[in-house]
């Protein structure tokens, strides 16, 4: 399969009709949900600060994580895949933990679930904050 399609299993997460996205929402809801209590738990054993610091973060990421949660390395596999960007070339340009928590914090997810749903090969650039990682890595290969 080349790079610029997908199959509906790669975005199967991304189903749409009124009861999958029913679904969906509930399942985010609920990971949400576990997400900010193990994020108070940390707090009261006081522990947050450090587990931020070591992922790069502060707490003034945390909202952003909470709304991105609980697609997002869904999200990001397919859209490496329908770029054609595979993880090893990720890890090998030290790209894959900027790139991941780009994708974490990100305020598109929806113009995002959009464009892997519509099977489309470029456009992605109009809204991924990652456009210029994934350009650049493209042109690496």
């Amino acid at each position: 399969m080349d790079a610029g399609t997908s199959t509906a299993e790669d975005i199967g997460v991304f189903a749409h009709g009124p009861l999958a996205r029913l679904r969906a929402w509930w399942h985010a809801l609920r990971e949400r949900r576990r997400l900010r209590d193990e994020f108070a738990a940390l707090e009261a054993y006081g522990q947050l600060d450090t587990i931020l610091q070591e992922a790069g973060a502060t707490r003034g990421v945390i909202d952003a994580i909470l709304r991105a949660h609980p697609d997002t390395p869904q999200r990001l596999a397919a859209m490496l895949k329908r770029l054609g960007i595979s993880r090893d070339r990720l890890r090998a340009a030290g790209a894959q933990h900027d790139v991941e928590f780009t994708c974490t914090i990100c305020e598109t997810t929806g113009k995002c679930e959009h464009w892997l749903r519509s099977g489309k090969a470029s456009g992605y650039e109009a809204f991924c904050p990652n456009a210029e990682t994934f350009k650049s890595l493209q042109t690496k290969q």
